[in-house]
């Protein structure tokens, strides 16, 4: 009987074991695809900032140049 409970307990801690691999492989694979995605969302933030100071700087040239044409 005792080394039925010895076989009981090593399988439940193996078990436990592979369980806690398990975990911290999943944590490891979150925290970089979480750095990829901040990656990738400051690539698009700074796209985006970009693009309003292209079409800030295309009105202002536009307004410029109207102006002149009206003096």
């Amino acid at each position: 009987m005792s080394a039925l409970v010895l076989i009981v307990t090593l399988i439940a801690a193996c078990m436990c074991i592979a369980l806690g691999v398990v975990r911290i492989g999943v944590w490891l694979i979150n925290r970089r695809e979480q750095g990829r995605t901040r990656t990738i969302r400051d690539a698009a933030f700074v796209a985006q900032a970009r693009a309003q100071l292209a079409d800030r700087d295309y009105a202002i040239a536009m307004l410029d140049q109207e102006a002149m044409s009206h003096d």
